[in-house]
């Protein structure tokens, strides 16, 4: 019973969180989703801690800079 009252008070402190979030950042023009998926972050390392490791290396290779092409390649 502990566990269900924990989750879903996880939950409701996510929506809470997150929906003035994103309804401010569609006024504001800003793409959304930042605050529930760094809720839910929280839950799923607590779930599954070789996620966060991936999510780590695709961030990395996201912001990676690719190298320029050089002049022969063309």
């Amino acid at each position: 019973m502990e566990l269900i009252f924990t989750l879903g008070f996880i939950f409701t402190l996510a929506l809470l969180v997150g929906i003035p979030v994103m309804i401010r950042n569609k006024k504001l023009g800003r793409r959304g989703g930042s605050a529930i998926s760094g809720a839910l972050g929280v839950v799923n390392e607590l779930y599954q801690p070789s996620a966060k490791n991936a999510a780590v290396i695709v961030e990395a290779q996201r912001e990676a800079t690719k190298p320029m092409p050089s002049p022969e390649d063309k």
